[in-house]
């Protein structure tokens, strides 16, 4: 039954695509390319195989050969899904038709995967792309009409002419050079579809009662990724082993906690473990297990009891993951996503000059792992960070009984890499398991966070740096004057580099700030309200166009938005500096300022921003 639904299948779809190549096609555009044929080629394997670099509705592409049609056996047939990254939109199926010798790619939509719930309506059907010329000339885009729907697989003509065109021309010439695919080691299709669910189910519960000062919108969304690429992993695992148990897992240096959060909540036993506490953990307790310890490596460190050791931008413990993992058990497995550099007892120097620092910390990472005993898969998540290439350790490459000699050779190499002191020899080799410590230098971070962003600086200290740089500002020839709303004149004054407010800072003051991570560019920059710092460039801001803080382009939409309600909250919690302290007064109203002309308008600072009734666990 199975083979004649195919066979089926395979006849409607030959006869469609004999309509499809009889069918009359318009030629909508045409772009000259220096690439040839093997350029070309490659052009169009990124977007049969990677459409999602170009088209951002498209989450991933599932590719799969189909059997030449009878005398065609020069063309080359590929069924090819492409999976919606909203749930917005349908996912949609094309057949794809590669003639190497005559130049001509073609992308026939499939009608029988449509979905009419959510339905994209495009103005074209089949596209059809040809190289003109034996080894260069121009590329030309052709399309035939059609009435019918195809999802996400062709978008409008007027992306096809201004978008795919010109970059199918651009990678002919260059071809698109990437390090690696993102989630290579698990299924696209089903991470995309998980991390919907997840997203819907999680991302606007925590959003709406997020204690934290950071953006809800990047650490939720991208925990919620992490966790979705991990419960992918485990599902996948769970499959090829045939067992329905679900993994356990320890989250070590889990932060704010909502991977083993989610985790927990899709049903995996597991706990987190941090130096200090976060204001959310109150309320993720107790769905999730989360503990205050300092870990140091050691015979006390091993984890026996779980299956998977994570490591989510854990920092100095990142190295001692894949160890901690090594002498865990015989099947402990890990995953790590490496951020800040750090070795064993000691910040990472890199030994290459030739790759980034980051590229050279996460090839350490790897070669830790190895030495450790693990077979190394390495992956670019998705994920709203630069730093998004996790390690994982799923299997041994060595035989059980091969164990002793093994950790010898772990010993050896953390001895190779910890600092040793200058008068005590190295110490003994042992089984590595029962040390007390394995590395005498190893430092875990301190429970409290020391401050050193320039807001421990004496006051008196710090508004006398903020009056000399705005009176060096103002005196600025030629200054910049604003016409206010009310009539009045405002005078905005010049801009200063840094060098030049350091000079009228003066020595003294500065060496006061150099024991504050940035000096005087970070106070500048905490005094927001009042100076604008944009490359180099220290200038008052200017409020006289509204009455809410610009926020910078990088920002997403719910980011702003997000940034823009913390303003609302805080209205009028703070004195305005520019009604006190500037010569022209503050170039707003007192009703349209965000900040209190006078202390009879100041506000209570709210404490929090969530109620703990309003989570729904």
């Amino acid at each position: 039954m199975l083979c004649q639904c195919h066979a089926s299948f395979a006849n409607k779809m030959a006869s469609l695509e004999s309509e499809w190549r009889e069918g009359e096609w318009e030629i909508i555009g045409e772009g000259g390319t220096k690439g040839d044929i093997k350029g070309f080629l490659s052009a169009i394997n990124v977007w049969i195989y990677r459409p999602h670099v170009i088209n951002k509705r498209v989450s991933c592409a599932v590719v799969s050969s189909l059997a030449a049609a009878p005398g065609e056996e020069q063309r080359v047939r590929l069924e090819r899904e492409l999976v919606a990254k909203s749930s917005n939109h349908d996912n949609g199926k094309d057949i794809v038709l590669i003639d190497e010798i005559g130049h001509i790619v073609t992308f026939i939509p499939s009608p029988a995967h449509f979905s009419y719930k959510f339905q994209y309506v495009p103005d074209v059907g089949g596209v059809n792309v040809k190289l003109g010329g034996d080894t260069c000339g121009k590329i030309i885009l052709l399309v035939t009409a059609s009435g019918t729907d195809c999802g996400v697989v062709h978008p409008k003509r007027v992306w096809l002419q201004s978008v795919l065109l010109p970059k199918i021309c651009q990678w002919a010439e260059s071809p698109l050079t990437t390090p690696t695919s993102n989630n290579e080691v698990i299924s696209m299709k089903r991470y995309t579809s998980l991390y919907k669910e997840l997203k819907e189910k999680y991302g606007p519960p925590l959003i709406k009662v997020w204690p934290e000062t950071t953006d809800p919108y990047k650490f939720v969304y991208e925990d919620i990724a992490i966790a979705t690429y991990l419960l992918v992993l485990w599902e996948e695992e769970r499959g090829s082993a045939g067992s329905s148990r679900l993994q356990s897992f320890v989250d070590l240096g889990c932060g704010n906690g909502v991977l083993v959060y989610i985790l927990s909540a899709e049903g995996h036993q597991g706990k987190g473990i941090d130096v200090r506490a976060r204001r959310i953990w109150e309320l993720l307790q107790p769905t999730a297990t989360l503990e205050v310890a300092a870990l140091i490596p050691s015979g006390s460190t091993r984890f026996s009891e779980f299956d998977w050791l994570i490591g989510n931008h854990s920092d100095e413990l990142t190295p001692w993951i894949p160890v901690m993992a090594s002498r865990s058990s015989a099947t402990t497995k890990f995953f790590v996503l490496p951020c800040c550099t750090f070795d064993f007892d000691k910040k990472y120097s890199r030994s290459s000059c030739h790759k980034s620092q980051y590229r050279c910390y996460v090839d350490y990472i790897k070669e830790v792992s190895f030495a450790m005993g693990f077979n190394v898969m390495e992956d670019t998540m998705r994920i709203p960070s630069s730093k998004r290439i996790c390690v994982i350790g799923q299997s041994r490459h060595y035989s059980p009984k091969d164990e002793s000699s093994v950790e010898r050779r772990r010993q050896e190499f953390i001895q190779s890499r910890c600092t040793k002191p200058s008068h005590t020899p190295d110490p003994p080799l042992s089984d590595g398991c029962h040390d007390d410590k394995w590395c005498d230098t190893f430092k875990p971070r301190p429970s409290i966070e020391p401050i050193r962003n320039c807001s421990t600086i004496d006051r008196s200290i710090q508004e006398d740096i903020v009056t000399m740089v705005t009176d060096a500002i103002l005196k600025q020839t030629p200054g910049e004057c604003i016409r206010l709303r009310d009539g009045r004149e405002w005078n905005r004054g010049g801009s200063l580099s840094v060098s030049e407010a350091a000079a009228t800072v003066g020595p003294v003051r500065l060496s006061l700030l150099k024991r504050e991570c940035g000096g005087l560019n970070t106070l500048l920059r905490n005094h927001c309200q009042i100076f604008h710092v944009h490359k180099g460039s220290i200038q008052l801001r200017d409020w006289s166009k509204g009455g809410t803080e610009p926020l910078g382009p990088a920002a997403s939409r719910k980011s702003r938005l997000w940034k823009e309600s913390q303003s609302d909250r805080l209205y009028n919690t703070k004195l305005c500096w520019f009604h006190s302290s500037h010569p022209q007064g503050c170039p707003l109203r007192e009703d349209e300022c965000s900040y209190a002309h006078g202390k009879e308008e100041l506000k209570e600072r709210p404490l929090g921003s969530y109620r703990h009734e309003c989570f729904e666990k």
